[in-house]
C-alpha cells in the first residue's frame, strides 16, 4: 500500500519509506507495527497521506502534530523549531525497576561506566561476585538486550562498554558482569541523557574539533565542513580473549550526531 502511494523503501532501513517530488520537497514515513512517524516539508503530501491511510485502514487513526514519544523515545521540540531532543529515561527507569537494581548511596554519582577493575581483568577474574552482581549475571541477557536498544537509539555513550559486555552473552564472566553493573550505575545516575539536534550553533566545533585542533592543526578545516566522521581502533586490547581489535566511529551532519558504532572486528589482529 505504501509503495502505491509513491513511496520508495530505503535500502538501509526497511522500515523507512521516502517520497520526493524532485523540487526539494520530501516526505519520510517510518513504520513499526502500528506506530507511524511522518517527517516532511510538504504539508499537502502529509495531508494526502493521512487521508489515504484513513480510507485504507480506519477512520479512527489519530495523529499528533508534534511527536512527543515514539517506540519508548521521548521527543521534545522547541517552540521555534530550532532544537529537537530525544531521550529514553523512561525505559532506563523501567529496566532498573524490573531487575530491582538498587543504586547504593556508596556508589555515589557515577559520571562514567569506567572503573579501575576494568583495567585489571586478570587480577580480579576469580574474585567472588556480590549479591547484586549475581542478580545481574542471572538476568544478563535481559539487561544486555535492553541496553542494546538504548545504545542504538539515544545513548551512544554506552555503546563502547556494552560492546565488550555482550561478548559474554552466552556465558558471562566477572568482567562482563562488572561492565553491566557499571553501566547500570551510570544510567541510574544519568537516566535522561540523550541526543540534541540544533538548527544552528551545534557544539561539535567548540567541544570536539577545536580541542582536537590544538594537537592536530589540520582539523581546523573541519569548522566549515558539513560532514564529519571520527573513527578509531583499539588494536587488540587486552580485554579481548580472541585478540581482535574494536572499531568505533561517529558521523556528524551539520554538527548533529546521526550514526555511531562500536564493533569488534572479524579478523584477529
Amino acid at each position: 500500500f505504501i509503495i502505491s502511494q509513491g513511496f520508495t523503501r530505503s535500502r538501509s532501513d526497511t522500515t523507512l519509506f521516502v517520497k520526493s517530488n524532485g523540487e526539494g520537497k520530501f516526505t519520510l514515513l517510518t513504520v513499526f507495527v502500528d506506530d507511524l512517524l511522518i517527517v516532511s516539508n510538504d504539508p499537502d503530501s502529509v495531508a494526502d497521506l493521512k487521508k489515504s491511510l484513513k480510507e485504507r485502514f480506519s477512520e479512527d487513526l489519530t495523529w499528533d502534530d508534534r511527536v512527543t514519544s515514539f517506540l519508548g523515545i521521548q521527543c521534545q521540540q522547541s517552540e521555534n523549531c530550532d532544537t529537537f531532543s530525544m531521550s529514553i529515561g523512561a525505559k532506563v527507569r523501567a529496566l532498573l525497576d524490573k531487575i530491582n537494581f538498587k543504586h547504593n548511596s556508596k556508589d555515589g554519582h557515577t559520571n562514567s561506566p569506567w572503573c579501575e577493575e576494568l583495567g585489571a581483568i586478570e587480577k580480579n577474574k576469580n574474585k567472588a561476585l556480590n549479591e547484586r552482581q549475581k542478580n545481574i549475571q542471572r538476568e544478563f541477557k535481559k539487561i544486555a538486550g535492553t541496553l542494546l536498544y538504548l545504545s542504538i537509539t539515544c545513548r551512544p555513550d554506552i555503546a563502547p562498554y556494552l560492546n565488550k559486555a555482550c561478548r559474554g552473552m552466552n556465558s558471562p564472566e566477572r568482567f562482563h558482569v562488572i561492565i553491566l553493573e557499571r553501566l547500570l550505575m551510570y544510567l541510574a545516575s544519568n537516566p535522561d541523557l540523550g541526543l540534541v539536534y540544533r538548527l544552528n550553533n551545534n557544539p561539535i566545533n567548540s567541544e570536539i574539533c577545536e580541542p582536537l585542533a590544538r594537537n592536530y592543526p589540520e582539523l581546523k578545516s573541519l569548522e566549515d565542513t558539513p560532514y564529519v566522521c571520527f573513527s578509531d581502533a583499539s588494536f587488540a586490547d587486552g580485554s579481548d580473549a580472541r585478540l581482535r581489535s574494536t572499531t568505533g566511529y561517529t558521523i556528524y551532519i551539520f554538527g548533529c550526531l546521526v550514526s555511531w558504532c562500536s564493533r569488534r572486528q572479524t579478523l584477529t589482529a
